[in-house]
């Protein structure tokens, strides 16, 4: 797993100090999607549809549709 994040790493150095948050999302979605286990069943969503009046998330992590994580 540590060549995971070796590569993560090496995806956002390759973006250079010009690139914006939002070019980093690609290689955060990558990595999400790679480290998450096998045996459960997880999604990635990047910016999910937003609820309500609160804030916007970059990320929702669900399993079987019950959100985890953000």
């Amino acid at each position: 797993m540590p060549e995971l994040f070796l590569e993560y790493l090496k995806a956002i150095q390759q973006k250079g100090t010009d690139a914006t948050e939002v070019d980093y999302r690609t290689p955060f979605e990558n990595l999400l999607n790679a480290i998450k286990p096998e045996d459960i069943e997880l999604k990635v969503t990047h910016e999910p549809h937003r609820e309500k009046e609160f804030g916007a998330p970059d990320f929702l992590i669900t399993t079987k549709g019950l959100p985890i994580g953000y």
